[in-house]
């Protein structure tokens, strides 16, 4: 599960949690509702807390309103920034030329443990965090979301999702291999399933689940598994 609370007799610390493999939330974990924004808001928000960089207020006017002049939307950008700066302040560096997202403020990112995780070296991660990160990994980067009028920030997004799906299906692959080599049969089954959900054209990870089914005294279930990847 994500980061909760660190707590103390005298107080209780929040950590703001942002969930980007499915649609976008932001949470408190102090709080019980989830903090509220408009597209474009969370748009820049994600796109700071993502990227980690300071970026100038050029690039960010262009990131959401790249089809007006840059006067107007600087000023776009400067009339967004209340709605940020009222609930997420303390997660914000903002001045007159760059706004970035600030890391001292205690956080939690999904896209960043799954990163960070699975970009580990192989012999420095256990299965068990391998598969805790995979676990978050329920849909795409921002599934099913979308930005009016901004093609900047929608080519990003793409590119996002690209990255963190080889990302995943590299990792569900060599977790499965991990587990098939530990002869842990059942979880290295069910990793391969999930590996072929996101990409049935895997054909390692089709080998990978014939094996499996062999080794578990599926032999049916297997020769149906080399026909379906036949197919595919």
């Amino acid at each position: 599960p994500p980061a909760g609370c660190t707590t103390s007799k005298q107080s209780v610390k929040t950590i703001l949690q942002l969930f980007c493999l499915c649609t976008p939330q932001l949470h408190r974990t102090t709080e019980a509702s989830p903090v509220h924004l408009t597209p474009k808001a969370m748009a820049l928000f994600v796109y700071l807390a993502v990227t980690q960089r300071s970026h100038s207020r050029d690039v960010l006017a262009d990131l959401l309103w790249s089809e007006m002049n840059n006067r107007q939307a600087r000023a776009n950008l400067r009339y967004l920034l209340p709605e940020l700066r009222r609930p997420l302040a303390a997660y914000l560096t903002i001045t007159t030329k760059h706004i970035s997202f600030n890391r001292q403020a205690p956080y939690w990112l999904d896209v960043e443990v799954l990163w960070t995780t699975l970009s580990a070296r192989p012999e420095s991660v256990s299965n068990q965090a391998v598969q805790a990160a995979l676990d978050l990994y329920q849909a795409e980067f921002l599934a099913v979301y979308t930005v009016r009028d901004a093609p900047v920030f929608e080519a990003w997004l793409v590119q996002q999702r690209e990255r963190l799906h080889i990302l995943a299906v590299q990792g569900g692959y060599r977790l499965a291999a991990g587990y098939w080599q530990q002869a842990d049969y059942a979880n290295a089954l069910a990793m391969t399933q999930r590996l072929l959900q996101w990409e049935p054209w895997h054909e390692a990870g089709h080998r990978l689940q014939m094996q499996l089914l062999v080794a578990t005294g599926q032999r049916a279930a297997a020769l149906a598994q080399y026909a379906l990847c036949q197919q595919i």
